[in-house]
C-alpha cells in the first residue's frame, strides 16, 4: 500500500489539539482519501492510466529545483545549472516504506544502463516518522538498501511541498528543457517508466533495455489489511494518550490492533515500556512488515513473536524472524528501521502477538503485502 501525505498534515493538527483525536482522525480520512485508491487489492491500472510514450504531456513547464541546503549523499550535489540538458528522474522515498525499498532493484537497473545517455537519477529523502530525519539514520540505509545514486535530505519537506507530491515512492521525470513529463505513484509500471527515459533520451528502438528484475505479481482478488499505524493520530487503540496499564487483553477485530501491559501511546508510535507488553494484530495478508525502534540505552531489544498462540511456523518465517534454543520465534530490534516478520505463499488470516522481552520498544506501523 503507498503511504499518504495525510499522516505528515495532520501530525500539526494533532500537537495543536490532541484533545480531539476525533476530529483529528476525520481530517485524516478526508485529506488521505485519494491515496486509497492505492491499497494492495486495487489494480492501479485502474487509476493511473497508461502513459502514451509517443505522446507525453508537459505536466509541468520547469521542475522545482531542488532545495539542498540540508546537503546531499553519493555526490556533492547538482545545481539547476548542472542538470541542463539532462533526462531527470526524481524519486521520493522514506527509508522504512517497504514499498520504497521494493523500488530500489528497478531504479539501480535503470540508472546503470541509461546514466552514461544522460539519465540523471535523484533520490529526494521525505521523511515520514522522526528516526527518519536523522542523518545517520539515512547513511545507513542507503548502504544496507544498496541506494547509490544521489539522495538530497528533505527533512523539512521543501522538495516534497515545491512539487506537490502526496506519496511514497513517486517518480517524475523531466526532459531535457527541464519540465516535467511523466509521474507515476507507488510501485510498478517500471517497463513503462523505461519507455518513457528511452523516448525522453532518444534512444534508439534497437538499444539494448535495462536488465530490470522480474515483478511479483500480487493477487487482487483477495482483501489485504491496509497499513496500520500504531498510533492515535491514524491508528484505533485500546489505550489512551501517554503512560498507562492495560490490564485487561483483547484479542483486536479484523484489520486492528490492541495493547497490553505498560505501554506509553504517542503522537506517531506506541511503546512497549515494559517486559511483557504486548501488542496483538489480527490480519489478512501473505506479507507482514513492521517498523520498529529501540529505545533502552542498549539500543537493542527482542519481542517475541507468536502466529495464533504459537511459535511462527517455520514456512512463513520472514527474513528478520530468529529462533531461541527454546523454539520460540523473535524479532530482534537494533536499529529504527522495517522489520520482516512474515511471508508465506498466499494470503491468510492469522492472529499474531508481539510480546516484548525488553523494555521500551516504540513500534510506529504494520504493513502488509499479497
Amino acid at each position: 500500500m503507498t503511504r499518504r501525505v495525510s499522516y505528515v498534515m495532520t501530525k500539526k493538527l494533532f500537537a495543536a489539539g490532541n484533545q480531539k483525536p476525533l476530529i483529528v482522525l476525520v481530517l485524516v480520512v478526508i485529506l488521505g482519501i485519494g491515496a486509497i485508491l492505492f491499497a494492495s487489492n486495487v489494480d492501479p491500472n485502474d487509476i493511473q492510466p497508461k502513459a502514451d510514450v509517443n505522446n507525453l504531456p508537459v505536466e509541468r513547464e520547469q521542475a522545482p529545483e531542488l532545495d539542498a541546503s540540508l546537503g546531499w549523499l553519493n555526490t556533492d550535489g547538482y545545481s539547476a545549472e548542472d542538470l541542463k540538458g539532462k533526462v531527470v528522474m526524481y524519486d521520493f522515498w522514506t527509508y522504512s516504506c517497504i514499498n520504497c525499498q521494493r523500488t530500489f532493484p528497478y531504479l539501480r537497473a535503470l540508472w546503470d544502463r541509461y546514466e552514461d545517455d544522460g539519465l540523471v537519477l535523484i533520490g529526494i529523502h521525505s521523511p515520514e516518522f522522526d528516526f527518519e530525519k536523522v542523518d545517520k539514520n539515512i547513511e545507513k540505509a542507503t548502504k544496507k538498501y544498496g541506494v547509490t545514486w544521489p539522495v538530497v535530505f528533505d527533512d523539512n519537506m521543501v522538495n516534497w511541498s515545491n512539487f506537490e507530491n502526496q506519496y511514497w515512492p513517486a517518480k517524475y521525470i523531466a526532459d531535457k528543457k527541464g519540465r516535467i513529463r511523466y509521474h507515476h505513484y507507488g510501485e510498478g509500471r517500471y517497463d513503462e517508466t523505461e519507455d518513457v527515459i528511452r523516448k525522453l533520451l532518444g534512444i534508439k528502438e534497437s538499444a539494448a533495455r535495462a536488465n530490470l528484475p522480474g515483478e511479483k505479481t500480487q493477487d487482487i482478488t483477495q482483501p489485504i489489511t491496509p497499513e496500520i499505524y500504531i498510533n492515535p493520530v491514524r491508528g484505533q487503540l485500546n489505550a489512551p494518550n501517554g503512560k498507562s496499564v492495560v490490564t485487561q487483553e483483547q484479542e483486536p477485530s479484523q484489520d486492528q490492533v490492541t495493547l497490553f501491559g505498560s505501554v506509553d501511546v504517542q503522537e506517531e508510535r506506541s511503546i512497549l515500556v515494559e517486559a511483557g507488553a504486548k501488542l496483538t494484530v489480527n490480519y489478512s495478508a501473505a506479507e507482514v512488515n513492521i517498523v520498529a525502534e529501540p529505545l533502552s540505552e542498549l539500543r537493542t531489544g527482542e519481542l517475541e513473536v507468536t502466529m495464533d498462540g504459537k511459535p511462527v511456523p517455520e514456512s512463513v518465517r520472514g527474513k528478520d524472524l530468529s529462533v531461541d534454543a527454546s523454539g520460540n520465534t523473535f524479532l530482534t530490534v537494533s536499529s529504527s528501521d522495517l522489520l520482516h516478520v512474515i511471508q508465506s505463499d498466499d494470503i491468510q488470516q492469522h492472529i499474531l502477538v508481539l510480546k516484548a522481552r525488553t523494555s521500551n520498544i516504540a513500534l510506529y506501523a504494520f504493513t502488509f503485502g499479497g
